[in-house]
């Protein structure tokens, strides 16, 4: 038995298997998008590379001392990519066409924190939900420079980006954070303290609505009634089935937890095996790896 492969054999089998995989091309994903997508980035990426060439020739430094958002100047680059857009009609309807299609309705908020070439935190902002056709749809919002990564900061540059658009923070339906590990502890710290202090202000919360608008106030202590089967008698009280059952349960659904570490690793590889059309050798190689096996 030789040696297992290394981590460079790892990587060039998976890039190899990448390669040959004309799924994951440029061109087919370019492909698979509309025409008013393939429209939208095309308007992007032309801004910038005529805001790159504009300086290249006229021998421009494209950035200075600061980029930040708060900044009157935000040197080069960014400011002509700015005017550009300002001039741009089709540059404003892009951002309006994806607002207005977003509308009032609900939507999840996707959040990749990472730092530029200049070691300067930043933060790209994705809005995921789904359109009238019942497509989800994700569209990028913008990019946000931050001081620092904590995440009282990511929330504070969340709330001025809907703010400056327009948005609510109360349609967000759904949090999902890429490299943004403060954001996540933020959150989960936030969602379990919900689950644990929260059902008393929002059955009081409840209470006064009902008392606002004349409706009928559920009595907790009384035995639950499943609409589907009310003659049938479920053995568990209106405050078990609501507190429990629902406020509980999509609380847990949404706190982030491991639910990995309990898994038997090797058995998991061989369950792989099983399936070849699923899991190329490359794959089973990386999944070896990422595994720690």
């Amino acid at each position: 038995m030789g040696k297992p492969p290394n981590n460079t054999h790892i990587i060039a089998a998976q890039m190899c298997e990448d390669l040959m995989n004309q799924n994951q091309s440029i061109v087919h994903a370019l492909f698979k998008q509309d025409d008013k997508v393939k429209s939208e980035y095309r308007i992007r990426l032309n801004a910038s590379i005529n805001a790159s060439r504009f300086l290249l020739r006229q021998r421009l430094p494209f950035r200075g001392h600061t980029e930040k958002e708060e900044a009157v100047n935000k040197d080069n680059f960014l400011e002509l990519v700015k005017y550009t857009g300002e001039q741009n009609d089709d540059i404003q309807e892009v951002r309006q066409a994806i607002l207005e299609e977003i509308g009032h309705g609900v939507f999840g908020l996707l959040v990749d924190e990472s730092a530029d070439v200049s070691h300067k935190e930043q933060m790209g902002v994705v809005l995921r939900f789904v359109d009238k056709r019942g497509a989800i749809k994700e569209r990028f919002i913008g990019v946000v420079h931050v001081k620092e990564t904590s995440s009282l900061a990511l929330k504070s540059a969340i709330d001025d980006l809907f703010a400056r658009y327009g948005m609510s923070i109360k349609n967000v339906r759904g949090q999902g954070y890429d490299g943004a590990s403060n954001m996540r502890e933020s959150t989960k710290r936030e969602l379990q303290k919900l689950r644990d202090d929260g059902w008393e202000l929002l059955m009081a919360k409840v209470a006064s609505f009902c008392k606002k608008h004349d409706a009928e106030i559920l009595i907790m202590e009384e035995d639950f009634i499943d609409p589907r089967r009310p003659r049938k008698r479920t053995s568990i009280t209106n405050l078990h089935h609501y507190k429990v059952n629902c406020f509980c349960t999509v609380l847990d659904l949404q706190i982030p937890i491991d639910s990995f570490h309990g898994f038997d690793k090797e058995k998991l590889v061989r369950l792989a095996k099983f399936y070849p059309d699923d899991f190329s050798y490359g794959e089973l190689l990386s999944l070896e790896h990422q595994l720690e096996i």
